[in-house]
């Protein structure tokens, strides 16, 4: 189990499976949510975009290769990447990873465009084009922050 700073324990193992590992949700509101994604090595998201929110990730442990637009990186504990709205993302777990994801938006599993997937689930529906989020997650400074950045990694402004 794991143990939040509100007391609240939560299972390792996730509580949603997908095909790639899975996923717990930690705490959810209408206009954010923080989840922990447990990636198997070897495995990786569908290649996917959301119209309603952003998303931030945190490497927690592991080594995942994380696909933002047309930039690819390698990252590993302790880095952050910053998902914008709209831009086409995806996970592959070089090792089995751990990654908390704090989406801001109007936060909905039905909010992905599935591009391309190596479960077959391609073409799920994005939100109806007058949906509007509620929240605008701040514009971060770079796409990626923390010891990938110290590591001399090349930055780059989000698209």
């Amino acid at each position: 189990m794991l143990t939040l700073l509100s007391g609240r324990s939560v299972p390792e193992a996730p509580a949603i499976p997908r095909p790639w590992g899975g996923y717990t949700v930690l705490h959810r509101t209408r206009t954010a949510w923080v989840k922990k994604l447990m990636l198997s090595a070897g495995a990786r998201t569908s290649l996917q975009r959301h119209r309603l929110r952003t998303e931030v990730w945190y490497v927690l442990s592991g080594t995942v290769e994380v696909q933002v637009g047309s930039r690819v990186g390698r990252h590993r504990a302790g880095d952050t990447v910053c998902v914008p709205r709209g831009v086409a993302h995806r996970l592959c777990a070089l090792s089995a990873a751990c990654v908390l994801e704090v989406a801001f938006g109007a936060v909905r599993e039905g909010d992905i465009e599935r591009l391309a997937d190596d479960y077959g689930r391609v073409g799920a529906p994005m939100a109806p084009p007058g949906a509007r989020a509620e929240v605008r997650a701040p514009g971060p400074a770079s796409w990626q922050s923390g010891p990938a950045r110290d590591r001399g990694r090349r930055r780059a402004a989000p698209p």
